[in-house]
């Protein structure tokens, strides 16, 4: 017995020990660093200085703050550029083009839980806006498999044009792929939809969109003509185009200039837009899209890399840039998913003051509401 305690104590005496000298060894290396640094006169008055905060790794590219300059300043450039090729580019000179109609497209590709999405924001646009209260104000496409159920909506609602991807031409069935995103049918017949708008002045909205404010505040007005207005997605999240100037085939027989001038041409946001789809080059950029579209997407290769639709409209938009009007959007008016440092947090949505619009997700409470609504469900 007393054997067996001894060897307990020697055991506990050496394990003891052993954390001993492992306290000494931390000790030393800690000393050691004290004194191999820079800025500090002793191992003591280092340990009660603050540790300084070192930047996060970077992942090879460019910090958000850097890679936002740069984007602005790109679209001061293009701005300048644009002034030389046309001084009536900015809208502000250019005699105000009165329009007659005013309307909403929406698109509703696929099941009818996605009708039921646009007819939601149906509903939200017409809280936030007496611009879209007279009949007929929303066009709402879907496809036929929903027609008995979007008809019989519209036949209590006369602010609702039902219409159908199938009654009208579509191009052959596309060869690429079902992306992460959507499958690329679902985007063609958005730009398909469009085409066949009867408003002299469209506003393209996706089903994802929360309306805080009135839309009308982005038309054209006299001093502020224009002919499309979006948002840029300078950071061409998805699988964009940015920074890739051979990016479209089209482009390929262009010039070295050419290419470096499309190379900093940014994408934009088109899941809001407004457009006067009764301009020719409008109709011009309309066309050229779905055409670029349905090429960029026919092989897998390039369905794969650009998933959606807003590579074409990109380069669609390069083609036709000198024949019409732009208004450049600010993010922080149309607030996009993944740009809360630009405007748009996905928790408050448009209880962020300063969104006109925020296109992206947010808490299920105060989805699709105007921000009038959302304060007065929450705060009361």
């Amino acid at each position: 017995m007393i054997s067996r305690l001894a060897a307990l104590f020697g055991a506990l005496a050496i394990a003891a020990g052993d954390r001993s000298s492992f306290a000494r060894d931390r000790l030393a290396r800690k000393s050691r660093r004290d004194e191999g640094n820079s800025f500090v006169g002793d191992s003591l008055r280092n340990s009660q200085r603050p540790r300084r905060r070192l930047p996060p790794p970077s992942s090879g590219g460019v910090t958000l703050h850097e890679a936002e300059r740069e984007a602005n300043a790109t679209l001061a450039l293009e701005r300048i550029e644009r002034k030389k090729l046309d001084n009536l580019a900015d809208g502000t000179d250019r005699p105000f083009k009165p329009y007659r109609t005013v309307g909403a497209i929406l698109n509703a590709w696929g099941k009818q839980k996605y009708v039921e999405d646009a007819l939601k924001v149906v509903k939200n646009v017409m809280a936030a806006s007496e611009a879209f209260n007279a009949p007929g104000s929303f066009t709402v496409w879907a496809n036929t498999a929903n027609r008995e159920f979007l008809e019989g909506v519209a036949a209590n609602n006369p602010h609702i044009i039902p219409r159908f991807y199938e009654d009208v031409e579509l191009p052959p069935k596309l060869r690429g792929c079902s992306t992460f995103q959507a499958p690329p049918q679902m985007f063609m017949t958005k730009i398909v939809a469009l085409t066949h708008s009867k408003y002299d002045l469209t506003l393209v909205i996706d089903n994802d969109i929360h309306v805080c404010d009135d839309p009308a505040k982005l038309f054209p007005r006299k001093g502020h003509d224009f002919d499309v207005a979006s948002a840029v997605a300078p950071f061409a999240r998805w699988g964009g185009s940015r920074h890739k100037s051979n990016s479209n085939l089209t482009l390929l027989p262009a010039s070295e200039k050419q290419r470096a001038n499309y190379k900093e041409f940014q994408e934009r946001n088109v899941g809001v837009m407004v457009l006067r789809t009764h301009q020719p080059a409008v109709k011009r950029l309309l066309k050229s899209w779905l055409k670029l579209f349905v090429r960029g997407t026919s092989t897998h290769q390039m369905c794969m890399r650009y998933h959606h639709e807003q590579p074409a409209f990109r380069e669609a938009l390069w083609k036709v840039r000198n024949d019409l009007i732009e208004r450049l959007v600010s993010p922080k008016t149309i607030c996009r998913d993944g740009d809360q440092k630009r405007g748009c947090t996905t928790k408050k949505g448009c209880l962020k003051e300063g969104c006109l619009i925020v296109h992206c997700r947010v808490q299920k409470d105060i989805k699709h509401m105007t921000r009038l609504q959302a304060k007065k469900l929450r705060y009361g």
